[in-house]
Formats: C-alpha cells, structure tokens, sequence
C-alpha cells in the first residue's frame, strides 16, 4: 500500500521544528510570503536527533520540482548540505535567509532534503509567494479635532494578497504640505505618526512607502476652533476613600454660549499643581480621570479639572478625603 505524505515526512515532523522569524509554525501552516526588500529568516530547529553527526544527514534547502526560483534568493544557496551540529546549550538549528527583489511572480515551493542520505523522504513542502507591499489603511485617533490638540494616526502597511502585515518598512508622511519625521513599521506593520493639529479647517495627512512612491493613502482631518466652553457639572466617588482605593472624577463640559456638550475636548487634572492626568469629553460632554490614594497625602483632598480654550480656562474642583485604613489602625 502508498504511504500517504504524511507517514513520508514523518521523520522531519518528529524531529525538526520550523520557525519563521523567530515564530515557531506548523509544517502544514508553514508559508513564506515575500515582499521585496525583505529578509525572511527560515529556522529548522532539532534536539537529540539521531540523525545528529551522522556523514549522511547534513541538510539542503532545495526547490520542489518544476518550481520557478527566479527572484529568489537564499543564503546558504539552494542545494548546499549543512551540517547538523549539537548545542548542548540550548536548541540545535540551522538558519537560512531568503529574500527577493523583484515584483510578484508565479508561485512556487521549496523543502529540505538530506542529499547524502539515500531513501530519506523530503521534507513537507513549503509554499512560497512573491507579493506586492501595500499600505492597507491610515487612521488615528481624533479624525475630528480641535486647533492646537495633538493626533496620532497609525499607517498598517500589509503584504498582498495574503494580509500578512509587513514590519522595518520606512514610511513617509506629510500633514498640511509639511513632512513629518519619518517612521518605521513595527512588528504588526504599524508606522506611528503623532503632530499636533494647528490650523482650523479641513487637512490632509497623506502617507506614502517613500518620496515619489505610486503607493499613498490619505486622511482628512477636521480641526475645529476651540470655542469658549464651561464645566457646569464635576462630581466624585466615592468621597470617603481608604489607602489602596481608587476614586473616579468626572466633569461635565459644554459650549459657553449654547450649553450643549461638547465632545473631543481635552481636560486637563490637577492635584496639588501636579497633572494626574488628561482624558477627552465624549458625546456628552463626560470626561473622567482615576485618582488612587496612596497614602503620600491623607485627609481633605481637592483636585482641579481644565478645560482650556483659546482666549479662557474653565476650571472646577471636588474634594476627597483620605482615610486610614480600620486594619492599619
């Protein structure tokens, strides 16, 4: 009877483990998307193998049959027997490096092998894809804010088809005609971009993989004045609080003139001229802050809440007090 492939790649299944930079993967989950410019690092890592040392188990990384390799590069190359060699440290492994520099291409599939060693079957097959690299989305935090507020936007840079987001990618960006300081795409493919909003009105920020490159993305940013605002309600609970407990503040906000909330408005929390924090109002007008009483400051406790505006400060204040634990007495 035909063994079936999985009874054939038993023994590369039972004793050796593939990584993908870094990342540890199933063989049957094991892929290899490139996108050009990128290094991928390929580790098959063993331990105890009885295939260690033996003249006829040095391994290669080879093609499968009728694969298109063009574009493809791999170090050590193609075809060149490893030695298998014992760390009696940690986890043996033989690493190889594999990179493109071309546009996406046909499919194809690499494996392992031991060319030295009659009757060994291959190892699972690999599939390997070279694919285009795409910024996938821009967005940020306050699509809607006011003059003078700082934004973070985030810029997802992906590998397609596959989604797979793509990490040490420089991205350029500009807010208003001016370029911001470039950023690098970090392990889930995000590049970070913080600026500060400065003019009232409709602004772009447009994101680019590099100067003159065709791939952009943009946002528009709303940047609103900041009008003259009021806080017409601020509470806390609970009054009475112990070492160790937390207290929640929480203000109101609202147009001076309209007394409608207003939303996006920063609020800026002070304790003893000492910022504990700086949260935003929401659809209602609500914005909260967390104090815990660590017992550095014990009775009647007064916190100040901000709301800064172009030409005024609204400002109101509630008191807690800070109380001895029973147990500690």
């Amino acid at each position: 009877m035909k063994m079936t492939n999985f009874l054939q790649t038993s023994t590369w299944r039972a004793n050796f483990r593939p990584h993908l930079d870094g990342v540890r993967c199933r063989w049957d989950d094991l892929r290899l998307n490139l996108v050009a410019g990128k290094c991928y690092q390929l580790t098959l890592e063993f331990d105890g193998s009885y295939l260690i040392g033996d003249a006829e188990s040095p391994i290669a990384i080879c093609r499968v049959s009728n694969s298109d390799m063009s574009g493809i590069e791999i170090a050590p190359e193609e075809g060149r027997p490893i030695q298998m060699v014992e760390d009696p440290n940690t986890f043996s492994n033989l690493v190889w490096n594999i990179s493109t520099n071309q546009s996406p291409s046909n499919s194809c599939s690499l494996h392992f092998e031991m060319p030295n060693y009659p009757g060994m079957p291959n190892s699972p097959s690999i599939p390997v894809r070279i694919e285009d690299m795409i910024i996938g989305s821009v967005s940020c935090d306050r699509p809607v804010t006011y003059a003078g507020y700082k934004v973070s936007a985030q810029a997802l840079v992906i590998a397609t088809p596959s989604g797979t987001p793509v990490s040490g990618v420089p991205i350029n960006a500009s807010y208003e005609g001016k370029a911001l300081p470039e950023s690098v795409t970090d392990k889930n493919g995000i590049a970070q971009f913080d600026f500060v909003a400065a003019n009232v009105g409709e602004n772009d920020l447009i994101v680019t993989q590099g100067i003159g490159a065709p791939d952009s993305k943009t946002l528009r940013i709303v940047v609103q004045e900041q009008k003259r605002a009021t806080i017409y309600r601020m509470t806390r609970y609970p009054f009475e609080l112990h070492i160790g407990q937390t207290c929640e503040f929480a203000v109101f906000v609202a147009d001076q003139q309209t007394l409608k909330p207003i939303a996006g408005r920063e609020v800026r929390w002070r304790l003893n001229d000492f910022e504990i924090g700086v949260s935003f109002t929401g659809e209602d007008g609500r914005a909260t802050v967390q104090w815990l009483a660590t017992g550095i400051i014990m009775g009647i406790v007064e916190v100040w809440a901000y709301v800064f505006s172009q030409t005024d400060t609204a400002k109101e204040s509630a008191q807690v007090n800070v109380v001895r634990s029973p147990i500690l007495e």
